[in-house]
């Protein structure tokens, strides 16, 4: 690989590391759950095959969910390097670099040198990789066990040796294993081996070995773990929540605009799809094209089974599975599109538009623009600016003879490409930005101060019910895992004086209730307040001391 490759890898490196450093500081439900279940093995014993919760109400807290290998690995650092909630970033982030040089190693095998460049380029600044790279999830995990068993299929695909093989059932297995959704992958293999063997594949035992190999182990695993859904109605998103399409796909827009804003301006950036047209439209005949619609075709029937889910706006991280295809597609188009010829009066024509173009617009952008209507119309001159400086490039290398179309898709290519990766930075930076540490983490120490290590809580969670009305994961675990206690959640919409006289009867001691959650359930708040003791109150957080309804009574 060259030097370029060399630069792009440090770029990605340091984009990755911008928030490595931060604790556990934000709202967020599944970054609290993975550094609680770390911290209670840390604490409470490392056998990795039982993962506890913080909101276990009164049972032992095991819960169902993906294989625990990332939490237990958080908390076995925090045996030799003491506990520092920053390691679980580190070790994401460690991850996310070996996820980096797997895609650098397959643009390379699969693309023309240009082409792997750019494919590089866009995948180590797409902002939901480098977002997952430094996420306290277990997704920088399976993005790198399966970015890793694509790649070695691929591999074998092109008759590389067995070893890639089977090397890639044994990736797929660990990454069905970090999140069930790596599954999907079987549709991008299963083409693959219809291509290669055809439907004499099913009489073959290797091919059953490779299912054996990549299945079993996640199936044994989700067999253990639901039985503590069973026991104690304890999951992560798993069996508490439904994610599946249904026939509202056709009559629920809900589906298509979250599809579609979340791969338009967190995957492909916008005009990114003008490359890709082009791309395949010139180049479809490449190897990667085909294994980048091979594996899009799997990753568009994830998206659309799991749709309930993955065209929720919360859920954008759910589309690192587009990555790969989409920087392949670029890749290839932009090698085909820089290397078209071109009419060298009309490419004048084109750097003198323009070149106007960024200044007009950059003049537009300061003078009548604010806010995120300035940052989009500085990125568009930005990128004519640079657009402009390519073609003027363009030219003193030559390769004329082109006609008008030619120019004109040379041109536009051109255009769509630096967009590309300058909407990517300005995301990288949007992000960066938006990361502060929530308010409510500094009430944490407050109302910790006021509960008993060993009293339980009930925490407000989130709503009962997803945008499409189906059963959803409430669970919201910040609170407990800032406050350092165990307790339940209850969901907005059945806050209730009796409901919170049923979690008392379980062990319930305290209430910390979100203020904007109680004035949607009515007067609420104020029933509350008449009923039990207010002990503390902080950003819009009430914590109510639950006496037992009994003895209020004989009171």
């Amino acid at each position: 690989m060259s030097s370029i490759f060399l630069f792009i890898f440090i770029l990605g490196v340091g984009v990755r590391a911008i928030n490595i450093w931060r604790p556990v500081d934000r709202p967020t439900w599944r970054e609290s759950d993975e550094a609680g279940i770390a911290r209670n093995y840390y604490r409470e014993g490392m056998n990795i095959f039982y993962p506890r919760v913080d909101w276990r109400g009164d049972t032992a807290g095991y819960a169902e969910m993906e294989f625990p290998l990332y939490p237990w690995l958080i908390a076995l650092s925090y045996k030799i390097f003491g506990f520092h909630e920053f390691i679980g970033r580190v070790i994401s982030f460690l991850f996310s670099l070996l996820t980096l040089w797997i895609f650098f190693r397959l643009a390379w095998d699969l693309l023309p040198p240009l082409g792997a460049q750019c494919a590089a380029l866009f995948f180590a600044l797409s902002p939901l990789v480098i977002n997952v790279s430094s996420a306290l999830q277990p997704e920088a995990l399976m993005f790198l066990f399966y970015l890793l068993a694509g790649y070695w299929f691929i591999c074998w695909h092109q008759n590389r040796g067995e070893k890639f093989f089977w090397g890639s059932a044994v990736a797929i297995s660990m990454a069905i294993l970090a999140k069930v959704t790596a599954a999907h992958l079987g549709v991008f293999f299963g083409l693959l081996i219809l291509e290669k063997v055809g439907f004499a594949a099913l009489m073959k035992l290797r091919f059953w070995g490779f299912g054996a190999i990549a299945l079993i182990p996640s199936v044994l695993w989700y067999i253990h773990a639901h039985q503590f859904w069973q026991q104690n109605q304890l999951s992560l998103g798993l069996s508490n929540e439904y994610h599946w399409v249904g026939w509202d796909l056709f009559t629920n827009p809900f589906f298509v605009k979250g599809l579609a804003r979340t791969e338009a301006f967190y995957v492909w950036m916008p005009l990114g799809m003008v490359i890709l047209a082009i791309g395949v439209w010139l180049n479809r005949r490449e190897k990667a094209v085909k294994y980048a619609i091979y594996w899009g075709i799997a990753v568009a029937v994830y998206y659309l089974l799991a749709a309930r889910t993955t065209a929720a706006q919360w859920a954008a991280y759910y589309h690192i599975a587009s990555v790969p295809t989409v920087a392949l597609l670029l890749g290839s188009g932009a090698a085909v599109i820089l290397q078209l010829k071109s009419d060298k009066r009309w490419l004048k024509r084109f750097v003198a538009l323009s070149g106007m173009s960024a200044l007009v617009l950059v003049l537009t952008s300061y003078l009548l623009l604010s806010g995120t209507a300035f940052e989009i119309g500085v990125v568009l001159s930005a990128t004519l600016a640079l657009t402009t400086l390519v073609l003027m490039e363009r030219m003193k290398i030559g390769a004329e003879g082109g006609s008008r179309l030619q120019t004109l898709l040379l041109s536009i290519g051109v255009i769509s490409l630096c967009s590309v990766f300058l909407f990517q930075t300005r995301q990288i930076v949007v992000d960066a930005q938006n990361w502060k540490a929530s308010e409510l983490r500094s009430c944490a120490p407050s109302f910790a101060t006021e509960i008993p290590a060993s009293a339980l809580v009930l925490v407000t969670g989130g709503s009962c019910v997803n945008e499409t009305g189906y059963p959803a994961a409430y669970n919201a675990s910040f609170m407990l895992y800032w406050t350092d206690r165990r307790g339940f959640n209850i969901c907005i919409e059945e806050q209730s004086l009796a409901a919170v006289a049923s979690f008392v009867k379980h062990g319930a001691r305290y209430y910390l209730a979100a203020k904007s959650t109680l004035q949607r359930r009515g007067h609420l708040e104020d029933e509350l307040r008449q009923v039990y003791p207010v002990v503390a109150e902080c950003n819009g957080n009430i914590l109510f001391q639950l006496t037992p309804v009994e003895t209020k009574v004989e009171k």
